[in-house]
């Protein structure tokens, strides 16, 4: 059965590398989405890729395969920083709610890259549950941290969060983060 299993993964490969080409790219993709959970491991590791067009395409195929999480859980708590961060992207992309949890993991995680966007992915998905949980992040020793926690905010137009969002814009050491603050609250 491993040859059955080996050709498959070769498929996924190639398949994969003809999203490079413009002319194969739909083909491709939706042949990726139909094969579903065998598609996840080799684009979890495309996602190394430094042509951030690929990238994106990348995570929007990963996106919209819904056996995916599981995998992309697995690579969010275990990979390379940079894989980790884009793997939260693909879960802000995907709007999944079940992702909640282990999104509010990588919030508070040792990464702060990985925290930045882990923030957007959860605004990105909506639920106004994780405002709690965002809020904090306003006061991260990161500067990226932060000015993501602003934009996150920004997007669920809570008034609850409008004097914590004004704090920063007033008192943050950093004029990055007050701008996002301060866009934060136009918003």
């Amino acid at each position: 059965m491993d040859w059955f299993t080996n050709s498959k993964q070769n498929e996924v490969k190639k398949l994969i590398a003809q999203l490079a080409d413009s002319t194969k790219r739909n083909a491709s993709a939706q042949e990726l989405i139909r094969l579903g959970a065998e598609s996840v491991p080799p684009l979890i590791d495309a996602l190394q890729t430094q042509d951030l067009n690929l990238l994106a395409i990348y995570q929007q195929i990963l996106a919209r395969i819904p056996s995916a999480s599981p995998e992309l859980t697995k690579a969010l708590r275990a990979a390379h920083p940079i894989i980790r961060g884009r793997v939260v992207e693909v879960f802000g992309l995907s709007k999944d709610k079940h992702a909640i949890p282990v999104l509010l993991e990588a919030l508070h995680g040792e990464f702060f890259t990985v925290r930045a966007r882990a923030a957007l992915a959860l605004a990105n998905i909506g639920d106004r549950l994780v405002i709690s949980e965002i809020l904090p992040m306003l006061k991260d020793r990161e500067t990226e941290v932060r000015i993501a926690a602003c934009a996150a905010l920004g997007c669920f137009n809570d008034p609850s969060t409008f004097d914590e969002l004004a704090n920063v814009a007033l008192d943050d050491t950093m004029i990055e983060v007050r701008q996002a603050a301060v866009i934060a609250l136009g918003d």
